[in-house]
C-alpha cells in the first residue's frame, strides 16, 4: 500500500495500535525538511519543552484546532510549538497525494494561508519517516522536556491535556497524563468541512464512516476500558 494513498479508506490507519515513542523514551531524532529549504532535527529544538502535533490541510481534525493550539502557546512562550506535515488525510480531486517535496511545501503553505497555521513547520519525506516512527495517524500530539524526552503522547490532539501537562512541566510537578488515547473533535466539525480535498473526499470519508464506527466507536465501548476512535 502506498503512504500518499490515492483515496481514503477506513484501512489506512490502524487505530488499536500505537507505534510511537512511549512516554519516558526520547523522542526520535529525525531530520526533517523546512518551507525555506533547511534541514532541522528535532535535537535542535532541546533546552526547551516542545509540543509536536502531526496535521495536514485535509485533515479536519487538525484544522479546526489550529486557534486551540495558538491560544495555548499564548500561554506558553517557553516552549516550541511544532507542526509536522505529514501525508494528506482526505485527499482528492482539490487537494491531491503528495508526489513530491513540493506538492507536500506547497500544501504546507496553503494550511498557513487559509488556516492561519503560524507554527514552525516541518515537512516530512514522501515515504512518511518521521510520521511512521511516531505513530502514522493523522492528528497525534506529543510534549517532550527539554532534554528530548517524551513526558506525553496522544493518538489525537487534546488541548486540554497539554495545558494540563505543560503546566505541570513549568511548576516541576510530576506530569499526570502521560497517554490519551481518545478521539479528541475539535470544537466545529461538519460534514462539508472534510470536502478540502474535493467532494470526492467526502464521499470516501461517507462511505468508510460506518466501519469506522463499528470497528472504533461502538465495538471498543463493550470492552472494560472503553475508547472512541475515528480516523479523522
Amino acid at each position: 500500500m502506498s503512504y500518499n494513498y490515492g483515496r481514503f479508506r477506513a484501512h489506512h490507519y490502524v487505530l488499536e495500535e500505537f507505534d510511537g515513542p512511549e512516554p519516558g523514551r526520547l523522542a526520535p531524532n529525525l531530520l526533517a525538511g523546512t518551507l525555506d529549504g533547511r534541514r532541522v532535527s528535532l535535537q535542535d529544538f532541546r533546552g526547551r519543552p516542545v509540543v509536536l502535533e502531526t496535521g495536514s490541510v485535509t485533515s479536519p481534525v487538525y484544522a479546526g484546532k489550529v486557534a486551540q493550539m495558538s491560544e495555548l502557546a499564548a500561554r506558553y512562550p517557553d516552549v516550541h510549538f511544532l507542526l509536522l506535515y505529514v501525508r494528506e488525510a482526505h485527499p482528492g480531486s482539490r487537494v491531491r497525494p503528495h508526489r513530491s517535496a513540493e506538492d507536500k511545501a506547497a500544501c504546507a503553505r496553503r494550511a498557513q494561508r487559509e488556516l492561519g497555521e503560524w507554527r514552525p513547520i516541518l515537512l516530512d519525506d514522501l515515504d512518511g519517516t518521521m510520521h511512521r516512527r511516531f505513530g502514522e495517524l493523522p492528528n497525534m500530539a506529543y510534549v517532550m522536556d527539554a532534554r528530548g524526552k517524551v513526558v506525553y503522547r496522544a493518538k489525537w490532539n487534546d488541548t486540554r491535556e497539554i495545558d494540563t501537562v505543560l503546566r505541570a512541566l513549568d511548576a516541576g510537578d510530576r506530569v499526570p497524563h502521560e497517554e490519551s488515547t481518545r478521539f479528541v473533535a475539535p470544537p466545529a466539525l461538519s460534514l462539508s468541512s472534510f470536502a478540502t480535498g474535493g467532494w470526492d473526499a467526502l464521499l470516501d470519508f461517507m462511505v468508510a464512516f460506518p466501519r469506522l464506527m463499528m470497528g472504533n466507536v461502538l465495538k471498543p465501548r463493550l470492552r472494560p476500558d472503553p475508547t472512541s476512535e475515528c480516523a479523522w
